[in-house]
């Protein structure tokens, strides 16, 4: 690519503090109210539930807690509170500049975003969604962040799109620098919950049945595959696979009781006021990520 690279950054600027908003702001004529530090007399903001006004649009502290527990998810830094809300503030610029530009994004370009962004997880939307409602985060708040993304790169192909003139050899250059780098590696686990509910009263002798038929499993266990065939007379027996789960998303505790398990055997039995709960390390696997292609080193 020929000079000028300088002046078409694709990627918003990262901005560590309030007072960097303003070149942002003067350029997208824009304003922002934060709740934060001394008052504004233009602005009054008494809800401590919100954390700052963007153009009259609230960003309250559930968005904040909201964007931290997603950023988690995808394995990223998630930064101080006051970062966070930092980059929902670039966000919240970019979404209304470009309604001011009347550049829409289509629910369908957003779910297409996502869906490749899974796919290079191993995972599928439905999978995503099940893991982002079981961390108490709304679905909304990763479709927000694509939303963003993706009309910031429109704002900035049309404002800049036509400056731009590839050189196929550059782009040649750049393909065999990115096929040279290190490709990230992600490892997973495959886990399968075996459980033993007690059923009514908890008096010894159920207790002492429901053990038997634990050491029953425990004792006929070889790998995961076998666990209905010894199970299938056990009266009430549940029994799930779970997984792939990546590794940065187990406690360091267990995860450490796994690697010392090894795959392929059951971890000590765990008796609760519920039941008796078996965890089998079934497998795992370590996954590389894809080769970048040339197309995406043009784009």
């Amino acid at each position: 690519m020929k000079n000028r690279d300088d002046e078409l950054n694709t990627a918003p600027p990262k901005i560590r503090n309030a007072f960097e908003l303003w070149p942002l702001l003067l350029l997208l004529g824009l304003s922002v109210g934060l709740t934060a530090g001394k008052s504004n007399p233009a602005f009054a903001q008494t809800d401590p539930k919100i954390a700052a006004v963007v153009n009259d649009e609230p960003i309250s502290q559930f968005d904040i807690s909201q964007r931290i527990k997603l950023n988690k998810l995808l394995g990223q830094t998630s930064g101080s509170r006051k970062e966070i809300l930092e980059e929902l503030i670039e966000e919240q610029l970019q979404r209304q500049h470009a309604n001011r530009l009347r550049i829409s994004v289509s629910d369908k370009e957003i779910d297409a975003t996502i869906e490749k962004m899974v796919e290079r997880r191993r995972s599928t939307p439905e999978t995503f969604n099940k893991q982002l409602k079981k961390i108490g985060v709304n679905p909304k708040t990763m479709r927000h962040r694509v939303k963003a993304l993706l009309a910031w790169q429109r704002i900035l192909s049309r404002r800049f799109g036509k400056l731009v003139d590839l050189d196929e050899q550059d782009i040649d250059r750049a393909y065999q620098r990115a096929k040279k780098n290190k490709r990230p590696v992600q490892r997973f686990f495959m886990l399968q919950q075996i459980n033993l509910p007690f059923d009514g009263a908890l008096d010894p002798s159920s207790i002492q049945g429901r053990q038997i038929e634990a050491q029953r499993i425990i004792e006929g266990f070889k790998g995961c595959r076998s666990t209905r065939r010894i199970a299938k007379d056990i009266y009430n027996v549940q029994i799930r696979n779970v997984g792939p789960i990546p590794v940065k998303q187990i406690k360091p505790k267990l995860r450490k009781l796994l690697r010392r398990t090894g795959p392929g055997k059951l971890l000590p039995p765990n008796m609760t006021r519920q039941g008796i709960e078996l965890l089998a390390y079934c497998s795992n696997k370590t996954v590389t990520a894809p080769e970048v292609t040339r197309e995406q080193v043009r784009a």
